[in-house]
């Protein structure tokens, strides 16, 4: 069942692990910093979330892109807080100048689900999303480093004037 919301509603009821369908909640203690965050939310404001609680949470977005060919679940919005206490994954819904966000239960299952056909649980980076075959491989690409490099670009070979008919890389 999905579960449309603010991101304040969203991420409070992730920190008490309760998603109320028909309960309207105010002033719930989530021990979080809420000051200056405006709603509705921008990725502007929910940095500024992050910022307020130092490390104590993160909040990565994720939106559905329909520009490819079909329907793929793409970043929106990386949170740069590495080894939060909590982890929160929301999905984000437009509708002209309206967004809802939906919270992503269990963030391995949606990404695998465009992944592979075989319905099977990869193990995904929060950062890069890259999926991984065990926990074990993730926790190794995690100590390496993935949060330390912003982003990535592709480089591609220079043609050698020399000998324009070389099409393969040297190492």
């Amino acid at each position: 069942m999905l579960q449309v919301c603010s991101s304040m509603w969203t991420v409070q009821n992730f920190m008490r692990k309760t998603m109320h369908v028909n309960l309207i909640i105010t002033n719930i203690d989530d021990n979080l910093n809420w000051n200056g965050v405006k709603f509705p939310s921008s990725n502007a404001d929910i940095q500024k979330l992050e910022d307020n609680n130092e490390g104590k949470s993160s909040v990565s977005v994720f939106h559905i892109s329909s520009e490819l060919q079909s329907e793929t679940i793409l970043l929106y919005r990386r949170s740069k807080v590495a080894k939060a206490t909590y982890e929160v994954d929301l999905l984000k819904f437009e509708d002209g100048d309206n967004s809802h966000y939906v919270y992503i239960k269990i963030y391995s299952c949606l990404m695998s689900s465009q992944n592979n056909q075989k319905k099977v649980a990869n193990h995904f980076c929060r950062h890069c999303s890259y999926g991984f075959g065990s926990e074990e491989l993730l926790k190794k690409h995690k100590e390496k480093g993935c949060m330390a490099t912003e982003g990535q670009q592709v480089k591609m070979p220079e043609l050698d004037p020399n000998n324009p008919d070389k099409f393969y890389i040297t190492f």
